[in-house]
């Protein structure tokens, strides 16, 4: 799915699905007639009646969408009616024999009146998903009512403002049908640059068009916006503010800003250990802060070499987020990815290139992490939730990495991340071992090679780049005449290792072989020999 789809989809699936299912609750073999059904919302109310063994009668304004239905959804051109022709209901009896339909289902408010109570069987069910308020009696029971029916009409911006949760359990209940009954996004999808949102609505006013219009934010665009500026809160002159490890870049530029919305007693704190000072602090301080913002590392999401103290105090300071969350005390923890401005590696050089070369980390700009933080200082900021305890930013897609031609980091392939290789841009594959399709052919390059010797030196290039982009170093500091242990790789970055030059490679090594005092020269030949 694309995130076209994926934008289009929501909004129609939820509504279809509540309207269908939980309302109406269609049964198989009845019938059903679904009022505008070229919409997003009728294309997705025509799949689940469909799936639930229902017959599907449809209206739709004009012979284009008429059409459209007929040939997306293989609805025979006879069920599909036009609501303002003079036979309309005449058709519809001879349709369902005399019997009169199960269900009437849409957006059924119109400038025009239409009783769609005449077009009932007994027991029938009428459910109305109208945003507008209907004029005249469309939405009225009739007066002379001789057969018992219901009449059920719901207001989606109501229910999201006064039922969040409610909107949300049905969601995922839609979303587990969607993946289960084989569901297709809303069609067709037009699509309209972020500078172009009158034009999309005026195209709302062409009756031939069907399905769904999308508005996409695409990187580079510029557009003209109304910018609000004023702050939405100030600190208090009279409060303190602690900064633990304010006396770093980070914590004296979070110092700047707070003083500049009118703090005026930062504490600014040396640091310590992560988790020590992190749980002193919970310890000491109030029980009814404003804000307890913990700062850590995508480092504690990912892992990385030599480095397993500074993950655990970043795991640290997550599981305390959800810890306080949990007794009803304000907190979040921000996993950072690549900070490129200020803080401990935007001031090494080596450090930050090291970083670079891993590609899954997305660099963060410095007003990008204090436009976080002054989301979470807000001291008007609701108690989060458990599930928003910990906030991950600056991870880069895997189709991104792919795109600039370096090889994905092992860590992200693990299963755990599996569905950020569903987040491709559009043909991506989603898989999480597919090779670039900037990169060679490294199995045909081999098999052209010359000679066995000149295999076995492209492998060990290839090998030494692999493992000098998993330590982040450059392939040049990777030398082909000491095994690779020698450079602190452990047992786990060998499993992955061993996967690449599967891969790859298209040879089989084991970890032992990895792990081994052989040279990595002499791990490049036997890989080439067996591949």
């Amino acid at each position: 799915m694309t995130f076209t789809e994926g934008a289009a989809l929501p909004t129609s699936l939820w509504v279809a699905y509540h309207a269908m299912y939980q309302v109406a609750r269609v049964e198989e073999r009845e019938t059903v007639l679904i009022h505008q059904a070229s919409s997003s919302v009728g294309q997705m109310m025509i799949q689940l009646a469909i799936n639930r063994g229902a017959r599907v009668l449809a209206t739709a304004s004009t012979t284009s969408k008429r059409e459209f239905i007929r040939n997306k959804f293989g609805i025979p051109s006879n069920y599909i009616l036009a609501i303002d022709e003079p036979l309309f209901r005449r058709k519809l009896y001879e349709l369902t024999d005399g019997q009169g339909v199960d269900v009437v289902i849409g957006s059924l408010a119109s400038p025009s009146y239409f009783d769609f109570s005449e077009c009932l069987s007994h027991c029938g069910r009428i459910v109305d998903i109208s945003l507008e308020v209907p004029r005249g009696s469309a939405n009225a029971i009739p007066r002379k009512q001789v057969k018992s029916m219901s009449h059920t009409s719901f207001n989606v911006s109501d229910i999201l403002q006064r039922k969040p949760d409610f909107v949300h359990r049905c969601f995922k209940k839609a979303v587990k049908c969607y993946l289960e009954e084989n569901i297709k996004p809303p069609q067709p999808l037009r699509t309209f640059q972020a500078g172009d949102v009158e034009e999309a609505f005026r195209s709302f006013r062409d009756p031939e068009r069907a399905g769904k219009r999308v508005v996409e934010l695409t990187e580079g665009t510029a557009f003209d916006v109304d910018c609000v500026t004023k702050p939405l809160y100030t600190f208090p002159a009279n409060a303190s503010y602690i900064i633990a490890g304010g006396l770093g870049g980070l914590g004296r530029s979070f110092a700047r800003w707070m003083a500049s919305r009118g703090a005026r007693y930062p504490i600014l704190l040396s640091t310590s250990s992560k988790m020590t000072g992190s749980w002193n602090l919970h310890r000491a301080l109030p029980e009814d802060l404003d804000f307890f913002v913990l700062l850590a590392s995508l480092n504690g999401i990912f892992g990385s070499r030599a480095q397993a103290n500074y993950a655990a105090g970043n795991t640290f300071k997550d599981a305390l987020a959800h810890y306080r969350l949990a007794r009803g005390q304000k907190a979040v923890s921000i996993d950072l990815g690549l900070m490129v401005a200020e803080g401990v590696v935007a001031e090494s050089e080596f450090l930050l290139a090291s970083m670079r070369r891993i590609g899954h980390l997305m660099e963060i700009a410095q007003e990008e992490l204090i436009a976080l933080i002054d989301y979470y200082c807000n001291p008007n900021l609701p108690l989060l939730s458990v599930d928003d305890a910990q906030v991950l930013v600056g991870i880069e897609m895997p189709c991104a990495v792919m795109a600039k031609g370096i090889d994905l980091h092992h860590s992200i392939r693990r299963p755990i991340f599996s569905h950020l290789f569903r987040m491709g841009t559009p043909g991506s594959s989603g898989d999480p071992n597919r090779t670039n399709a900037v990169d060679m052919d490294l199995p045909a390059t081999l098999k052209a090679a010359p000679s066995q010797d000149e295999a076995a030196t492209l492998v060990s290039e290839w090998a030494s780049a692999k493992v000098g982009q998993v330590l982040g170093l450059p392939a040049s500091d990777i030398e082909p005449s000491k095994p690779i242990h020698t450079y602190g790789i452990d047992s786990l970055v060998a499993v992955d290792l061993k996967n690449w030059f599967e891969r790859e490679i298209g040879a089989s090594l084991t970890v032992f072989d990895l792990m081994g005092n052989a040279p990595l020269r002499q791990l490049s030949a036997l890989a080439a020999l067996n591949s």
